[in-house]
């Protein structure tokens, strides 16, 4: 939120041009097939389509909630060489790429932490 949302001050942007939210979900449906080559992950279809689906172990999802999910999911495989030429009208793919590498850094930064904290308890 802190990369794309309130460093580009979207709710501004959006207040002043209230078709910049109908711009801003197009680039993401655009982002699909490029974020999927970008990180070579076309393989995933086949998993996702082989993968039979269990009870969560959450109570809170249902079985049917994870079915529709897995299909939207496939949906997002569906996509053109076109599409992939078709240009982003709010962020460009650097600044998304860029989202990207920074979120993945705070994961592990995060992550490190937490385990660092745990390793730190089961010394004690």
């Amino acid at each position: 939120m802190k990369q794309v949302y309130f460093k580009n001050n979207f709710k501004n942007r959006v207040d002043a041009d209230p078709r910049l939210l109908e711009r801003w979900h197009n680039d993401f449906r655009k982002l699909n097939g490029k974020l999927i080559e970008w990180f070579n992950c076309r393989y995933l279809t086949g998993e996702l389509v082989e993968d039979i689906l269990f009870k969560s172990a959450i109570d809170e999802i249902k079985l049917e909630d994870l079915k529709k999910f897995k299909e939207e999911i496939l949906e997002d495989f569906i996509y053109s060489q076109e599409d992939l030429l078709k240009e982003l009208e709010v962020y460009s793919f650097q600044q998304i790429s860029g989202y990207i590498d920074f979120s993945i850094k705070e994961v592990i930064d995060v992550w490190l932490s937490l385990n660092k904290e745990s390793t730190s308890s089961n010394l004690l």
